[in-house]
This record gives C-alpha cells, structure tokens and sequence, in this order.
C-alpha cells in the first residue's frame, strides 16, 4: 500500500492528464494503480468540495477536470482488474 499512497500523491499534484498517465506507470500491479487511483479520486473531491465551499471555483473547476481524468483511469483499472479476474475465475 505505501507505493500506492507515494503514487496517490503525485496524482494529486499532478499538471496534466500526461502527467497522470506517466505516474500510473510506476505501480508494479493492476491493485496498486487501483489503489492509488482511489485514494487519489477521494482526496481530489474533498479538495473540490472545500474549494467550492470557500468560494475558489477556478480552483475547484481545475480539481474537477483533474477528477475527470483521474476517474476515468480508475475505471480503466477496474475493467482491467475485472478482466484479469474473470480469466481467473475470481470476482471482484
């Protein structure tokens, strides 16, 4: 888990969807660039909830593309999982 939070965070910080393509390709698994997707997916929509919140809407528009991107990696992950599990036999 500690790779997947190290990742996480440079999603976070991440400039572009470049960026958060290349970063994704340091997790050594499928789960761990699940992992750091989620993690990463969660903290970018509390950092947009708190932005809209405190009135910073150009902020929290930039944090909502940055969740676009990141969300739909995430769903790229889970049907790569859910692939790899089906051949298995298992469930996700």
């Amino acid at each position: 888990m500690h790779i997947a939070s190290v990742v996480a965070n440079h999603l976070i910080n991440a400039g572009s969807k470049a960026e958060i393509q290349s970063t994704l390709q340091s997790c050594r698994s499928h789960t761990e660039q699940h992992d750091a997707l989620k993690m990463a997916a969660d903290h970018i929509l509390l950092a947009v909830e708190s932005n809209i919140a405190q009135k910073n809407h150009q902020v929290a528009i930039w944090e909502l593309s940055k969740l676009a991107i990141v969300e739909d990696e995430l769903l790229k992950a889970e049907r790569r999982m859910n692939h790899v599990l089906s051949l298995t036999g298992a469930r996700l």
